[in-house]
């Protein structure tokens, strides 16, 4: 096997088109990572914590001398509430 000997010149002839590719790849991502996370946080301004639990989905009840944790009733066990729902 051998191996390919590469000049300065090459070398960064090479390196700086992958650079000029890069940047212009790169606004493209960030448009589209910006356009993501605007759509999700949307998702998430119709969600609150769930008040029973605090968001872990699981509540804490006394049986005799014994601790136990259930699902949370309100949430479903899930830790999030729609803003709409109210409480019985």
């Amino acid at each position: 096997m051998s191996n390919p000997v590469m000049d300065g010149k090459s070398l960064y002839y090479k390196y700086s088109k992958l650079q000029i590719n890069s940047s212009s790849n790169r606004d493209v991502t960030r448009t589209a990572q910006q356009s993501a996370i605007t759509s999700r946080s949307k998702v998430l301004d119709n969600l609150i914590i769930c008040m029973e639990c605090n968001g872990c989905g699981l509540k804490k009840i006394s049986y005799n001398y014994q601790v136990r944790e259930i699902n949370c009733d309100l949430c479903k066990g899930e830790g999030l509430l729609a803003k709409n729902t109210s409480r019985h």
